[in-house]
């Protein structure tokens, strides 16, 4: 197991005043952090998924800027969509339309 890759994130009320937390996995002491990633979605303590969603769609222009070159573009296209909406789709279920 990789320590030093270990994040933890502590989800509570905004009135709500946490004690300083600190918790020691192997020879590595952990601190709460603001975010965490987990299969490549980042959660936000705020649980608002607004830099995610900007971030999965500069990962997707900067792919589409490569696809584009290619000259099969219809069919990679469509498969890079697809898999991109599935992936993401049962995490963004919940956020408000106006976020994205």
């Amino acid at each position: 197991m990789n320590y030093s890759k270990i994040e933890m994130m502590i989800f509570a009320s905004p009135r709500v005043k946490l004690p300083a937390l600190s918790i020691a996995v192997g020879a590595e002491s952990h601190q709460p952090s603001g975010q965490v990633k987990n299969l490549g979605v980042t959660l936000y303590v705020n649980l608002t998924m607004e830099a995610h969603i900007t971030r999965v769609c500069q990962v997707s222009y900067f792919q589409l800027k490569i696809i584009r070159t290619v000259h099969n573009v219809l069919t990679l296209v469509r498969a890079f969509l697809t898999s991109r909406l599935d992936y993401y789709n049962s995490v963004l279920v919940t956020i408000p339309d106006t976020a994205i």
